[in-house]
């Protein structure tokens, strides 16, 4: 089941530090009752066939488990009505777009827009940038931190409140922390601190004395902590505001840093133009995801002529 694993920023915890969005499944769905998860579901028919076609490379997989994985997120994070059409902020929805992925030679998973939702610009854009390997825990939990600067309508000081799409609510168990409730969060969705999830699978919500979703779940999420950490610190690393901001923040846990993966240090970064045949270009021209975009919309991950180093994130420490 491809997940989104998305954690922001959060200055007003005590002490500051980061923060992952949970959410709490219906009585509906078919299993895990009113356990917690990370947004995710379930590969759509054509993903499906073209994640089980013989020999397929492990890239194009991850490429096709990590478009769903978006897919799913704006079907269960993206209906915040505030944020629609018809209202004040109507610039705040966007359309995530997934590219098209070469399957064979003969066959592909054709490029899709989706609806537009109230969702981050840089989850709209995540699967765009065809030159950076997604970081990801396993090869469906796939880990993407917020940039202050570019998603700040969407940040811990923003009124963005993840919210299923209307016809997919009776997968969320909206009623437990429903408004005027009293609890944390809002519509089945809970923010909570980065290191207490990792420390307590068991019961990570504040209130709740349900567990994370699965067996396997609660295992992998004990059992693969530290892989969880140095996932985030390589999303520091690749982030220009994180690499350069002057913001310090009290540990929740000291360990060892661990270096971000190689892709992610470059000395030097272009980010590609929206259009088709342009843009940041293909990985060597033969990666699975065919780059008709490979930027950013925003600029905040990796900004025109941004040069930054792993030395430039040594003061982040977990």
């Amino acid at each position: 089941m491809p997940q989104i694993f998305l954690v922001r920023w959060n200055g007003g915890l005590s002490p500051p530090g980061f923060e992952v969005l949970l959410q709490r499944r219906s009585g509906k769905v078919g299993w895990g009752h009113y356990d917690w998860c990370w947004p995710g579901g379930s590969l759509s028919r054509d993903e499906k066939a073209a994640d089980e076609t013989p020999f397929l490379p492990s890239s194009a997989r991850l490429a096709i488990r990590q478009r769903a994985a978006v897919r799913e997120f704006v079907e269960e994070c993206g209906g915040d009505e505030r944020y629609g059409r018809a209202s004040s902020r109507s610039d705040l929805v966007n359309s995530a777009f997934l590219p098209q992925i070469a399957i064979s030679s003969s066959s592909e998973l054709p490029e899709v827009r989706l609806p537009r939702a109230a969702i981050p610009p840089s989850l709209a854009d995540y699967c765009l940038d065809s030159a950076t390997t997604p970081v990801a825990v396993g090869n469906l939990c796939f880990m993407h931190l917020l940039c202050p600067n570019k998603d700040r309508d969407f940040s811990s000081d923003s009124t963005w409140q993840p919210r299923a799409l209307a016809r997919y609510r009776g997968e969320v168990d909206e009623a437990w922390n429903a408004p005027g409730s009293g609890k944390k969060g809002a519509y089945g969705h809970v923010w909570v601190p980065f290191e207490y999830l990792l420390d307590n699978p068991e019961a990570p919500v504040e209130g709740s004395s349900r567990p994370l979703a699965g067996d396997y779940v609660r295992y992998g999420v004990r059992a693969r902590g530290d892989e969880f950490r140095a996932g985030l610190r390589t999303l520091i690393a690749r982030n220009a505001y994180f690499a350069r901001s002057e913001v310090s923040h009290s540990p929740l846990r000291e360990v060892a840093l661990i270096p971000p993966a190689a892709e992610a240090v470059e000395s030097e970064t272009r980010v590609g133009r929206r259009g088709r045949g342009e843009g940041g270009g293909e990985v060597g021209g033969a990666g699975p995801v065919r780059g008709k975009e490979a930027g950013r919309r925003g600029g905040c991950d990796k900004e025109k002529g941004a040069a930054f180093s792993v030395a430039d994130c040594l003061c982040y420490y977990f």
